[in-house]
């Protein structure tokens, strides 16, 4: 946050001093500050193209939007991600429990103690993760099967970075 901060406060006068080189340069040879210009606006081009085509961040504004449009009565929250951003965009009657993390690399036998964290399901429960919890798909792949051989699993929904599920205890 410091650092885009700090860039907003001095980006002004990083764009003066490059304005008064550029006259500079233009008066000196306009041919070398016209190859300049093009050169500049190549790299600008490809970062603000950059920057508005790809997705940086995790979806959690989805993840709630879905939440919110189909939260009923009873319904739980389970978050095994950072709560911060998840309780930024939440205006909802639940309050999120968040699951501790499992390790990175985790066995199966480190998700499932994980999963028995999570208290028990009255009637339905919205479990999230954010994807960059694990160290690989296929680390991601056993969280999910852990997931399913615990709970029924009713909807499975994926957003950028984030996977929301629709749980309710097995019978």
């Amino acid at each position: 946050l410091w650092v885009e901060r700090y860039l907003l406060f001095t980006a002004p006068y990083a764009i003066i001093l490059i304005s008064a080189g550029l006259v500079y340069l233009w008066k000196w040879k306009w041919q070398v500050a016209v190859c300049w210009m093009l050169v500049y606006a190549i790299v600008v081009s490809g970062g603000l193209n950059r920057y508005y085509t790809i997705k940086h961040r995790d979806d959690w504004r989805g993840v709630v939007q879905a939440i919110e449009t189909r939260e009923t009565t009873g319904d739980d929250i389970a978050l095994h991600s950072k709560p911060n951003v998840f309780n930024y965009y939440y205006d909802g009657s639940s309050s999120p429990h968040i699951i501790e993390r499992a390790p990175r690399s985790g066995t199966e036998q480190e998700i499932s103690q994980v999963l028995s964290t999570i208290p028990a399901v009255e009637s339905r429960l919205w479990l999230a993760y954010a994807h960059d919890n694990f160290a690989s798909d296929e680390v991601r792949s056993r969280f999910e099967s852990a997931v399913g051989k615990i709970f029924e699993i009713e909807k499975k929904q994926s957003f950028q970075g984030v996977t929301l599920f629709l749980v309710t205890s097995k019978k």
